[in-house]
């Protein structure tokens, strides 16, 4: 109330008790409240996510893998990108665990999206690294993984919109994933999340801001990286249009039901519908980047439309659903 950033370990102690029940509902709401209208610091991001991180139920996948994400709070309708890439990059041999959860606002969130792909979201810890173990892929449903956070949820509603859990909740994987592409819509944002990945301990995390307030690498402008490893925080930006000499028409977005009818759609002809196709293929150039598969976000790029130009992203889903 003093406007003062709390400390990582007060911050920790504060969302301890809260996530342990033992805060009246109000004094959530105002507390979160709070934090938003003066905007979050980077101690309170990391407080907040040790303490979202020792509640988590875990998963032990037996095998490195990377998550791609974001924070979610773009402008507008947007399509799930970072989903449709997942799939693209396990079908490239690149294994995800993407943790995701349902839209906060409207339900088009990465959730949403694969339950309207007839896609099994609900899956206990032995079910989701079985999966992986087949496919090399897997969805972390956060409801499932994070019960904790069940206990702020009436507080969230008050709230409305945007809280800081948005922010936390990315950096809180169950699958404990080393490396991380992670989407968030504005460069103030981007830099705290980095920070803060930082601190928490990472092999490697690229933050990406997109242009227009868009939380994924765009085609159509600059977008800001912010590449993070334990020894240094680098920041600079990729422009695609420097490199791809094409239009880029918008994308057919919406409701989750209707991303799903233009994935499929694409799924079954990829050269019939570009503009997706290079969307997805420079999100895969992050990861394969990332992983360090590749050189450049252009090498990256470059490979991944050549392949998904193929049959085998749809081949993966379909293989993704039979296993789930």
């Amino acid at each position: 109330m003093e406007n003062e950033s709390l400390t990582a370990n007060h911050a920790e102690a504060a969302f301890d008790a809260i996530l342990d029940g033992r805060v009246p509902e109000d004094e959530v709401v105002e507390f979160l409240e709070i934090l938003r209208n003066r905007s979050e610091s980077v101690d309170e991001i990391v407080g907040a996510a040790r303490a979202m991180r020792r509640r988590m139920h875990t998963v032990n996948l037996e095998k490195s893998a990377i998550d791609v994400c974001g924070t979610g709070g773009s402008v507008g309708d947007r399509f799930n990108v970072s989903t449709a890439a997942a799939f693209a990059l396990a079908a490239m041999g690149v294994p995800v665990a993407k943790h995701g959860n349902r839209g906060s606002r409207i339900p088009n969130g990465s959730f949403d999206f694969l339950e309207a792909l007839a896609i099994p979201i609900e899956l206990d810890a032995a079910a989701v690294t079985d999966v992986f173990r087949k496919t090399d892929l897997c969805f972390l449903f956060a409801r499932q993984f994070h019960p904790a956070v069940g206990a702020v949820a009436a507080a969230r509603k008050r709230v409305g919109g945007r809280t800081i859990f948005n922010l936390v909740g990315p950096l809180c994987n169950p699958a404990q994933v080393s490396m991380q592409v992670l989407g968030t819509v504005s460069v103030d944002v981007g830099e705290k999340l980095a920070r803060a990945a930082q601190q928490l301990g990472t092999q490697r995390t690229i933050v990406v801001v997109g242009d227009g307030g868009r939380d994924e690498l765009v085609p159509d402008g600059p977008s800001t990286i912010f590449e993070v490893t334990p020894e240094r925080l680098i920041t600079y930006s990729v422009d695609p249009r420097e490199w791809i000499s094409t239009e880029f028409p918008e994308l057919p977005v919406g409701s989750a039901d209707e991303n799903a009818a233009v994935f499929r759609q694409w799924l079954e002809s990829p050269p019939s519908m570009p503009h997706l196709s290079h969307w997805i293929a420079l999100n895969c150039a992050v990861a394969l980047y990332l992983v360090g598969q590749e050189d450049t976000f252009r090498d990256g790029y470059e490979r991944a439309f050549e392949l998904i130009q193929t049959p085998v992203v749809r081949l993966k889903v379909s293989q993704y659903r039979e296993a789930a």
